[in-house]
């Protein structure tokens, strides 16, 4: 009697064990990674070889998706961010990727997001997002900071470029050319 009455008081304990060693098992494809916007770890980066070309002062640990767009019933495209090795830069990349054939398609870096240096007087700037013509687009800035350290402090933000990529039907990502704004 002693005994069943241990085994009623913790099975909850037991059952909720066994609920998360099931949802650990129970593993994510790459693609519902990227459709849900969930951080991609080093397996996820290891498994195709379309970051292997990044240079090595890019941690490949994990990413970050950023953004995801359903191009065809085929076809998905990316922003994702990935650090790199000083922990002084955010790097961001579009990819495409193939729903049918489980893979990357193609990769092409965007843009650097460095850390700011509060005491600068003049630092860029990159941004980037995505247009509902399904073009993805990055924005370069030349920023400066007038009275810096007062009240009055003040940062003006010009556009010095602009560079715009298109997803393909069939994945490819085309574009990329610096557009120079003067």
């Amino acid at each position: 009697m002693i005994s069943v009455s241990l085994f009623i008081g913790r099975a909850p304990i037991l059952i909720l064990l066994l609920w998360g060693a099931i949802v650990r098992v129970k593993a994510q494809t790459l693609e519902d990674k990227l459709l849900h916007q969930e951080r991609l770890d080093s397996t996820d980066l290891h498994y195709t070889t379309a970051f292997d070309s990044l240079p090595e002062w890019v941690l490949k640990v994990h990413a970050y998706v950023d953004t995801t767009v359903v191009l065809s019933d085929t076809i998905i495209y990316s922003i994702i961010s990935l650090g790199d090795a000083t922990g002084t830069a955010t790097l961001s990349y579009l990819l495409s990727y193939d729903r049918r054939a489980s893979r990357i398609l193609d990769l092409v870096h965007l843009h650097d997001t460095p850390d700011i240096d509060q005491d600068l007087k003049r630092y860029s700037w990159t941004t980037h997002s995505i247009w509902s013509t399904g073009e993805i687009g990055t924005i370069d800035y030349d920023c400066r900071v007038t009275r810096p350290g007062t009240l009055n402090e003040t940062t003006s933000m010009r556009t010095t470029g602009r560079r715009y990529w298109k997803v393909e039907q069939d994945g490819r990502l085309t574009g990329g050319k610096l557009e120079v704004v003067k």
